[in-house]
């Protein structure tokens, strides 16, 4: 919280500030997902040797599912905040 009290009273403007918080919120998130994505095909790989006869789901499908993911749980949880204290 310093830091952004420092940032504003050195001139920068509550929209940079808001700009700059949300552009490394959303570097930080893009980071996580394409981790992700990487870990869990390896993991689906991994785990494909063990499961004999099933059908491991293609690389695509696993990618598919993260970009539906990424793209509807923020959505979802904009519409379900609860209001603050007033």
């Amino acid at each position: 919280m310093r830091e952004f009290g420092v940032r504003l009273a050195i001139g920068s403007t509550p929209s940079n500030l808001l700009t700059r918080i949300l552009s490394e919120g959303a570097v930080i998130a893009g980071g996580g997902i394409v981790t992700g994505v990487i870990a869990g095909l390896v993991l689906l790989r991994f785990a494909g040797g063990f499961l004999g006869n099933i059908e491991v789901p293609k690389a695509k499908t696993g990618v598919n599912l993260s970009n539906v993911l990424a793209v509807h749980v923020p959505l979802a949880s904009r519409q379900w905040r609860v209001p603050g204290p007033c």
